[in-house]
């Protein structure tokens, strides 16, 4: 419940500031939890299994109302590619090396 009062722009601010370093506070924790689980064998596996999954590196296209859904699939998986390029790109590497043996 909000019980700031509208007028009270400083108050307005405090809280809009409050939210930021929330969310950034949380932010950071995702980055570490994924730099974390990268930094593991398990956890390079399980990425590649989830990438694999979710049809990153195949067309999505069937014919079909199915290709929505692959679609889908395929979005998540590349905001993860992403996110694992941008935080653990040496990981990356390793997990692809791993993969192809």
């Amino acid at each position: 419940m909000n019980t700031t009062d509208p007028r009270d722009i400083r108050a307005i601010e405090r809280q809009q500031q409050d939210q930021r370093v929330r969310e950034e506070l949380s932010r950071g924790q995702q980055v570490a939890d994924l730099a974390w689980l990268m930094k593991q064998p398990q956890g390079r596996r399980f990425m590649a299994r989830l990438l694999e999954i979710t049809g990153t590196q195949r067309s999505s296209f069937t014919g079909n109302s199915t290709t929505f859904f692959n679609e889908g699939a395929r979005s998540v998986g590349l905001l993860l590619l992403d996110e694992i390029k941008a935080v653990a790109l040496d990981d990356y590497f390793a997990m692809l090396k791993e993969q192809s043996k």
